[in-house]
């Protein structure tokens, strides 16, 4: 097994195509298919996210915490999970095309490709198990390798697309939708057979999948279920501008999520609550010195780049890119929660923090369109982060400010505490 150093480098190395992908196409898909078009992109491809997202039933972040804690039950931990993902697949199909008039505000042509979007969310739910069970073994490389087949197939397409006048909204949607399902054919090799000792049962993973779940639920709404209402509440334009703005913040993201994955993975082995503290002091800089790069370069260039009609997406990336920042010590509790194995408590913060995010959705939204969404998704973050944070407070007594605080000492810790090499 490698060092821990060397799974975060290659994390963050596969989660910075994504957003490196998204900042590509972003302008093409700007403009080539306008505002407007933008942002029926974005309401077509937000239900088959959000879908296949609660539909996972907290199967993928239970499969990762098992097989981490046993590789050996991989294969039929990846079989039941499999099962399950396809009845609530086809539960969370149905309901999206029977809501797709309501999803489209009356627009026949974007509930057909809301129709289209979701026949995928059963095969994307299968590639997210995919990963979920790679993680959990530590297969990093893999993980690397169907991030980037998937990002550059996405630049590439839709570049050719562009070029060749092909580009619409429909076109742009099947590129965004099968890109992923493409990139998990790096998760297709032959397995070793291996004889699991002390094989979880199927109600332990289903518990500790359903303790997961209802915050996985709370957390894609607050990531997600603002693209789904902005529709609704206000309309395209705005949508458009928010999408662009979604994009261009996730860069802050990138550490946060490299960390949290490889720590989700080793902390389920063995608990460590200085490790956490430190990855999410690390995690928390870096996220604030790529945040403050990105806002700059927001400010300066993303006219220029998208076309001046995107103006008004400027405020509206600030004001997230501040989310992801303030965000980042909470997420990184919650994955100590996880770890601890009280997912139930992360789950509630999720719920409250929910709650707060749509109400603000539907109080700000319809006068302040993009930036009211922003604002939302800042509150929600603030809320859930610090809710985590008093959690593990109560659980393990490690002081809130541990998570917050820089310490000078923290980096030359990083080789030492957090990036130590672990036998394996």
């Amino acid at each position: 097994m490698g060092t821990i150093s060397r799974r975060v480098v290659t994390t963050l190395i596969g989660n910075a195509l994504g957003p490196l992908a998204s900042l590509l196409t972003a302008p093409m898909l700007a403009r080539g298919l306008g505002v407007d078009g933008r942002g029926e992109v974005a309401a077509a491809v937000a239900p088959l996210v959000l879908g296949a997202t609660i539909a996972t039933v907290g199967l993928p972040n239970a499969a990762t915490y098992f097989v981490a804690r046993a590789p050996s039950v991989s294969r039929y931990v990846s079989r039941f999970a499999a099962l399950m993902l396809v009845i609530s697949g086809v539960i969370a199909t149905t309901t999206i095309f029977s809501l797709r008039g309501w999803l489209s505000d009356g627009d026949v042509e974007l509930a057909r490709m809301i129709a289209v979007a979701a026949l995928l969310v059963v095969p994307t739910m299968q590639v997210v198990l995919l990963q979920a069970v790679a993680a959990g073994l530590n297969q990093w490389k893999r993980v690397l390798a169907e991030r980037a087949i998937s990002s550059f197939l996405r630049v590439l397409t839709i570049s050719l697309l562009l070029l060749n006048d092909r580009l619409t909204p429909l076109s742009a949607i099947a590129v965004l939708a099968t890109a992923p399902l493409i990139g998990g054919l790096a998760y297709i090799h032959p397995r070793r057979r291996t004889d699991p000792v002390n094989t979880p049962a199927n109600g332990d993973l289903l518990k500790y999948g359903m303790r997961i779940w209802v915050g996985a639920i709370s957390g894609i709404l607050l990531s997600r279920i603002d693209q789904t209402l902005i529709v609704p509440l206000s309309d395209t334009e705005q949508l458009g501008y928010y999408a662009v703005a979604v994009s261009i913040s996730e860069l802050a993201l990138v550490a946060n999520t490299s960390i949290r994955e490889v720590m989700f993975t080793n902390l389920s082995t063995q608990f460590d609550r200085h490790r956490l503290t430190v990855a999410s002091r690390v995690s928390t800089w870096a996220a604030l010195g790529v945040g403050m790069c990105t806002a700059a370069a927001c400010i300066g260039l993303l006219p220029l780049v998208f076309g001046s009609d995107f103006a008004p997406a400027i405020p509206v990336s600030l004001i997230l890119i501040i989310a992801v920042v303030v965000g980042n010590p909470g997420s990184m509790a919650g994955v100590g929660l996880t770890a601890l194995g009280y997912p139930g408590r992360r789950s509630v913060s999720l719920i409250i923090a929910c709650v707060a995010n749509v109400a603000c959705l539907l109080v700000l939204v319809p006068s302040l369109g993009a930036n009211g969404a922003a604002i939302a998704t800042l509150v929600g973050n603030l809320v859930s982060s610090n809710i985590n944070i008093g959690f593990m407070w109560r659980l393990t007594a490690v002081r809130p400010l541990a998570f917050y605080e820089l310490r000078l000492r923290d980096l030359a810790l990083v080789k030492t505490q957090l990036f130590e090499r672990r036998g394996g």
